[in-house]
């Protein structure tokens, strides 16, 4: 097939062409809008166009001026060689447009429908919308053309206001709007139906509510009660509402609600019905209580239009059951009523209450209950069982109750040995009782209680009866005991009237046997003190006795405890514990002397030493004495006489000194020079040995004597003693302590070490190696230190450039410590550090070494079509001879240097310096940094600053021929201007190159900038 290329022209005027290419026999839609031209090619000479209506047009291009609707259609190009080259189909576009309008009416009532007629016209086809502008709300939606209807259905009085029709495609938008109102007389809103009928209940909380649809709002309520009116109510322009706080009985019946506005009234009736159970009566009270009758009385309550009668209840095992039924002859509520209630049972309890009723239900019963009895003679209530005797124990508690049934209460007297006892009388349930709390002698015998009131008395007898074995007795101890014979005393128990022998019981070897026996011969009633003698006992003997009262009736138990006495006997060695009589302690020991004894009364004991005596402590047959052993003169011989009534017995205890001596004490180093020193300390006990004095000397775990010095005092120890150490080596340490000794041995080692050192001049510690020199860079933090040793202590001098510097010293180092390092604080560093016997000069070095630091606030000043002028901050050159680099920055492309400048400051940074830059071009941006270098490299780069050149001061022809020769010149221009950008980057490009071969090798690089 052959190739064919068509052209199609769209011109929008005649300043603007849309073209499209396409291959082959082909179908296209084109899209014009109204009133803009068109022209189409088919680029084939021989071909024609056949229109939509079969109009023949001979030639290759369709040319349609001022398109209008009618010329859409489809247009055909044919060839008369190839045949049918090329299918438009032509669309043409209009803008939207509302044809036109009609609004039938703009006044509605309520439920009534809104209807707009309308036209609408364009091409693409529009959306119309119908907008209730208020609201903001949409209410009708369509897209097409043509005649219609919108409905607004159903309209309420919130839809009346303005409502807003737009009309709109991608070519235009047309708006109108239309306002409407909508009018109404009041009325119930259906949505929101009130009760208009309430049951409520007296004291209750009610109301009426009506929410209204008025068009225009309302512009009164008014409520009525009857024919009455009611000025109280909360009203809206929606609602209505009158309140019933605790209803009552002039609230019921009928209401009616009158409302208005302009356009009419309306009057809607409300009822309020009495209606359900009678209310419960109130203030029930009960008088002229009788043996047969009794008088009620209560005030009625509301029976809600129906007839009510009254049921007397009367509890009974806490059920309600019926008594008595009596209709209200009263129509009122709230009256005062008498009910008389006859036939009554005598001495019969009754517990009443009142419940209302009608024809719809009960009320709850009365909130009380009216409690009462019938009158009668007190009697013993049979319900209850009655205890009238009772065997107590002295200390127990008797209680005698009676409950009774008696109307009105009678009065109560309890009688015991004619006189009167106090009880606890209850007038509410006919009762009292006695209490007799822990029992006495006293108490024991019999009882009478007499009840009485208006209709006559009752009598009853009780009886506290006294039984059983015999109280135990009290108080028992042991009043006096020789070798043979114990006298033991007591407090005598109630022998419960029955004769009493007291007998004395003997616990050995875990079995109680009967010692001995008293009769009493008290009274009997207990509390009298009584003496019992025990012959016949053995020497020297433990016995462990109790007693017990014994009678007819039995025996008590034991009195509280057994109690121990021994018979006397002479005091001697217990055998059972050894006396260790001979103890070698140490200075400082604490000595515990110890002696068991036998006999009785328990002995005494007196200790002696020296003929001084001392406190010594006991524990019933124990004697002791604790001594702290300070000194030698607490050795030696002590005495312990053990002595009672009976007798007594000696015994001696002896300290002996033995064994090695003690050690020394309070060590110190006197007198020290460059090869001696004197040592001295306290002497330690010798223990009546000689001894003599060790100096040790500790080194790396070994002990070497550095020399021994005889005792020459009088060996007691706690005297002060020096001894000398000889050649000695110069400016060396030594680590020392004193042992004693004597031939029992050698003492511990003094618990003092001691160091010092002999004198010598100062020089470095070889423990630590010396860093003299470092080559930091700026801001960073050097520490020099230095470690020595000779003695005594030296002191530290620094010196930098001939001045004193600050440093920390700490006995044998001194450091000093330089933070965020400063030009000024290079270079040497002088050390002396000197002691009353020499000194040792040294150096330490902070060597400037190393790239440039970074040039920093780099900015640009008086900026020309051809020049700017450069100003920065130069940082340290670090010693060495320092350039600065001026870069341009080259997006996409390598950076170009565009100056080299050499450092006119100091090289120690802080000042600024400046360049003024040449020959640069008009109109052109700049980004432009630095970057300093020395011999060892380069810093890192400079911040940017970023200009533009300003424009040539000359003209130029290119505007005069960019004007001229219209759209032809206008793409000759652009031809030439891109001829001179390529010609403009050739020749920058040659510069760059240039340059950069004229660049030296570039070192790694450095940032000092903090």
């Amino acid at each position: 097939m052959k190739l064919v290329v068509f052209g199609i022209a769209l011109l929008f005027g005649s300043s603007f062409v849309f073209t499209e290419t396409l291959l082959g026999p082909h179908k296209e839609k084109v899209e014009v809008v109204e009133g803009k031209d068109l022209a189409v090619s088919c680029h084939d000479s021989e071909s024609y166009w056949i229109t939509p209506s079969g109009l023949r047009v001979h030639s290759e291009w369709l040319n349609i001026t001022k398109v209008s609707r009618s010329a859409a259609g489809l247009y055909k190009c044919i060839s008369q060689t190839l045949g049918n080259l090329l299918d438009v189909q032509l669309d043409v576009q209009y803008p939207a447009r509302i044809v036109s309008i009609t609004v039938p009416k703009r006044e509605f009532s309520m439920r009534d429908d809104f209807v707009i007629e309308l036209q609408v016209e364009g091409n693409p086809e529009p959306e119309t919308r119908l907008t209730f502008v208020p609201e903001n709300k949409d209410v009708f939606e369509r897209t097409g053309t043509g005649k219609f209807t919108i409905v607004v259905r159903n309209l309420n009085c919130s839809d009346g206001g303005i409502y807003e029709l737009t009309c709109n495609n991608s070519l235009a938008t047309k708006t109108v709007q239309e306002g409407i109102q909508v009018f109404n007389k009041p009325a119930l809103d259906p949505l929101i139906l009130p009760h208009q009928k309430i049951l409520p209940r007296l004291g209750e909380n009610a109301s009426f509510t009506a929410n209204i649809i008025s068009c225009p709002p309302v512009l009164f309520y008014d409520w009525y009660h009857g024919s009455k009116p009611i000025s109280q109510h909360n009203d809206t322009n929606s609602s209505t509402t009158i309140y019933f706080d605790e209803v009552d009985i002039g609230d019921y019946g009928s209401y009616e609600l009158k409302m208005e506005n302009k356009h009419g009234n309306t009057t809607i009736p409300f009822f309020a019905e009495a209606f359900g159970v009678p209310e419960s009566i109130s203030d029930l009270d009960l008088d002229d209580i009788t043996d047969k009758s009794a008088n009620i009385t209560f005030m009625s309550g509301f029976d809600y239009n129906d007839t009510q009668t009254f049921l007397i209840m009367d509890e009974i095992h806490g059920q309600l059951k019926s008594f008595k039924n009596i209709s209200d002859k009263a129509n009122d509520t709230g009256k005062l009523t008498h009910l008389l209630l006859d036939n009554l049972d005598e001495f019969t309890s009754y517990n009443l209450t009142i419940i209302s009723h009608n024809s719809r239900g009960d009320s709850q019963p009365a909130s009380t209950f009216v409690a009462f009895t019938t009158y009668g003679a007190p009697k013993p209530d049979p319900k209850y069982k009655i205890h009238t005797k009772a065997t107590p124990r002295l200390g127990d508690t008797v209680n005698f109750t009676i409950h009774c049934l008696a109307d009105p209460e009678p009065t109560f007297l309890w009688l015991h040995d004619g006189k009167h006892v106090p009880s606890l009388d209850s007038n509410k349930t006919c009762g009292s009782s006695i209490d007799l709390e822990k029992i006495k002698v006293d108490d024991f015998g019999p009882y009478t209680l007499e009840m009485q009131n208006e209709y006559g008395n009752y009598s009853i007898s009780f009886e506290v009866k006294a039984t059983g074995p015999p109280a135990p007795v009290t108080d028992l101890k042991v009043t006096s005991e020789n070798n043979s014979a114990a006298v033991i005393s007591f407090t005598t128990g109630y022998n419960y009237n029955n004769s009493q022998t007291f007998v004395v019981k003997e616990k050995k070897d875990g079995k109680v046997t009967d010692l001995a026996e008293c009769n009493d011969t008290t009274n009997g009633k207990g509390g009298a003190e009584f003496s019992c003698e025990i012959d016949g006992l053995l020497t020297y003997t433990v016995y462990e006795v109790t007693v017990a009262s014994r009678s007819s009736a039995g025996e008590s138990i034991p009195s509280t405890g057994f109690i121990s006495f021994t018979t006397y006997g002479y005091p001697r060695p217990d055998p059972k514990y050894p006396i260790n009589k001979n103890v070698k302690p140490r200075v400082r020991d604490n000595v515990n002397l110890t002696i068991h004894s036998q006999g009785y009364p328990i002995p005494t004991y007196k200790w002696t030493h020296n003929g001084k005596v001392l406190n010594g402590t006991v524990e019933g047959y124990v004697g002791r004495l604790e001594l702290d052993v300070s000194n030698c003169d607490d050795f030696g011989e002590y005495l312990v006489e053990v002595t009672n009534v009976v007798g007594s017995f000696n015994e001696n205890f002896h300290l002996i000194p033995d064994g090695p001596p003690d050690p020394v004490s309070d060590l110190q180093i006197a007198d020290v020079n460059v090869n001696s020193a004197n040592i001295k300390f306290t002497t330690g006990y010798n223990y009546n040995k000689t001894q003599v004095f060790m100096v040790l000397h500790i080194e790396d775990g070994h002990i070497e004597i550095m020399a021994v010095c005889n005792d020459t005092t009088d060996g007691k120890g706690g005297a002060p003693f020096s001894c000398k150490l000889e050649d000695l080596k110069q400016d060396t340490l030594y680590n020392v302590t004193i042992a004693s000794e004597n031939s029992e041995g050698e003492s511990n080692v003094s618990t003092d070490f001691i160091q010092f050192s002999t004198y010598g001049s100062p020089k470095p510690d070889p423990k630590f190696p010396v860093k003299n020199k470092f080559v930091p860079r700026l801001g960073q933090e050097v520490t020099l230190t230095a470690h020595a040793i000779g003695y005594p202590v030296p002191k530290f001098e620094w010196l930098h450039n001939g001045k004193p510097v600050k440093s920390a010293d700490t006995d044998y180092q001194s450091t000093v410590d330089l933070k965020n390092l400063t030009v000024n604080e290079f270079g040497n560093y002088t050390l002396n550090i000197t002691n009353k016997v020499g000194s040792y000069l040294t150096e330490y070095e902070i060597l400037a070494d190393g790239p440039p630091s970074p040039v920093t606030s780099l900015t640009v000043t008086n900026i020309t079509d051809t020049s700017a002028v450069l100003q920065w901050n130069v940082g340290f050159n670090y010693g060495h001879k320092q350039d600065f680099k001026i870069m341009q920055r080259v997006e996409n492309s390598e950076d170009q240097e565009l100056d080299d400048v050499d450092d006119v400051t100091d090289g120690k940074g802080g000042k600024l310096e400046s360049k003024s830059l040449k020959s640069l071009t008009s109109s052109t941006s700049y980004s432009v940094y630095l970057i300093a270098e020395n011999s060892k490299g380069n810093a890192s780069n400079s911040n940017i600053v970023k200009f533009t050149t300003s424009a040539s001061k000359g003209g130029s022809s290119s505007h005069t021929a960019a004007i001229a020769g219209g759209v032809v010149g206008g793409l000759a221009v652009i031809v030439l201007i891109v001829v001179i950008v390529v010609v403009v980057r050739k020749r920058q490009q040659s510069s760059y190159e240039r340059m950069k071969n004229e660049q030296s090798s570039r070192y790694h690089t450095y940032d000092d900038r903090p």
